[in-house]
């Protein structure tokens, strides 16, 4: 990130052409390599000092994966530290009930990326990271949602019906995989049914926290929002993301889940 120091003058003197030649030697696309000097260059005439980063001129599958680790990691300290936070407000046995939960939460959020994602192509890494982390964005949105005093309410009819609605679209998407097994980075089987089984995990690990944490609310209440929640993410697991026609059209990010709340 010499580069990123020397454009900006962070900690150390503004250097242009000390950026452009770190630039250089970071490699990447060419075309990559181009924009990049030509974005440095400009740097030169600008009086605003308008902050450079290194991923504003990727053109690569190969550096999206990198951006978006690299984003991720910066937006994991945000996401930890309001977990850290969030247990140090609860009492017991609430907070061995959310270490647990929370435990689970990541386990099935990993498994998702690993199991439920398209690999295929240069971006994956990408995608894997971005899918993972739509799942760790939903989870902290639904526990800030819920804190408010804005609950799930449900029936156990409604249970069962996004119990049929989760059982056609696990079906559906273990058919599905299967059919395009043979393809280059294609979702597996397998990986759907260690997502699965990591997401009942965190399911019932979810419904034990909400019954000591809210205990006004009803388990099935809880039971119908997870329950569409999964059904929404493998809906969505199998949708291209450029997709223009079909049920995929009606949202440009249909292939990542729904937010829980």
């Amino acid at each position: 990130m010499l580069t990123v120091l020397y454009a900006n003058g962070e900690g150390i003197g503004r250097s242009i052409p000390l950026a452009s030649r770190f630039a250089c030697e970071a490699g990447g696309a060419p075309a990559e390599i181009a924009l990049r000097l030509k974005h440095l260059d400009s740097l030169n005439a600008d009086a605003g000092r308008t902050a450079f980063g290194f991923c504003d001129d990727i053109t690569s599958g190969f550096m999206e994966g990198f951006c978006a680790a690299y984003d991720s990691e910066i937006e994991d300290q945000d996401r930890t530290a309001f977990l850290d936070s969030f247990a140090a407000s609860s009492a017991e046995p609430q907070r061995t009930a959310f270490a647990s939960l929370r435990e689970r939460e990541e386990a099935y959020a990993r498994a998702h990326g690993r199991g439920e994602v398209d690999l295929s192509g240069t971006a994956r890494a990408m995608f894997q990271i971005d899918a993972e982390d739509s799942l760790r964005d939903d989870f902290i949105a639904a526990l800030k949602l819920f804190e408010t005093g804005k609950y799930p309410d449900a029936s156990k009819a409604q249970y069962e019906e996004a119990d049929a609605r989760l059982n056609f679209a696990y079906r559906k998407a273990l058919s599905d995989a299967e059919e395009h097994k043979g393809d280059y980075g294609a979702v597996q089987a397998e990986g759907i049914r260690d997502s699965e089984r990591a997401w009942l995990r965190y399911r019932d690990a979810w419904v034990e926290f909400a019954r000591l944490r809210y205990p006004s609310v009803a388990a099935e209440a809880w039971l119908v929002l997870l329950t569409n929640d999964r059904a929404s993410v493998l809906d969505g697991s199998f949708c291209d993301i450029d997709a223009m026609e079909g049920p995929c059209a009606q949202n440009s990010d249909a292939w990542k889940p729904s937010p829980l709340p």
